[in-house]
Formats: structure tokens, C-alpha cells, sequence
């Protein structure tokens, strides 16, 4: 049963179906609206919302991972495939 509490934990899996694992993800932009599909086995889910919602969850994710970062003191790789990468072997 999904959780339609508002005040309850979104992420408390004990009041919700079983976790789901995507192995595979897309996103796109067409017409105007965001497009977010999340594949596990033969099983997919198709989200599609407006460009503000995206916006907000790119940043939202950034974010995290940011705060993650320096919590840990660590750095995660972020480069896009279509972004250069940087070279294992640079001078300063």
C-alpha cells in the first residue's frame, strides 16, 4: 500500500510495497514536460512532470551529494558521457 501520509517518513519502507532496484534509468525532455522512467527486470515505471519539478530535483540531488561529499571528505565523479573527462595524468 503506497504511503499517503503526509507527515509519515516517505522513506520508511516499513509502510510501503516492496523496494524496487532500477537497474536502468532515463530522462527526457519533450514537449514542454519531463519525462523519468526507472526499469527493473521486465518491470517499468513511467513519471512525467513539469520542468519546474525537475529543475528542482536536479538541484535537490546536487545538494546531497554535495553535503555527502564533504561530510566524507570525499569527491564523486560527476562527468556527463558527452563531457570531456579529466586525464589521470595532468600537471598542476
Amino acid at each position: 500500500m503506497p504511503n499517503n501520509n503526509p507527515d509519515q517518513n516517505p522513506f520508511d519502507t516499513t509502510h510501503t510495497e516492496a523496494r524496487i532496484y532500477p537497474e536502468m534509468f532515463s530522462l527526457q525532455i519533450r514537449d514542454g514536460m519531463f519525462y523519468l522512467a526507472f526499469r527493473s527486470g521486465v518491470h517499468s515505471e513511467v513519471f512525467t512532470t513539469n520542468l519546474v519539478f525537475a529543475k528542482r530535483l536536479g538541484r535537490m540531488i546536487l545538494r546531497q551529494i554535495e553535503e555527502f561529499e564533504k561530510a566524507n571528505g570525499i569527491q564523486i565523479e560527476g562527468s556527463l558521457p558527452d563531457e570531456p573527462m579529466k586525464s589521470p595524468i595532468q600537471k598542476n
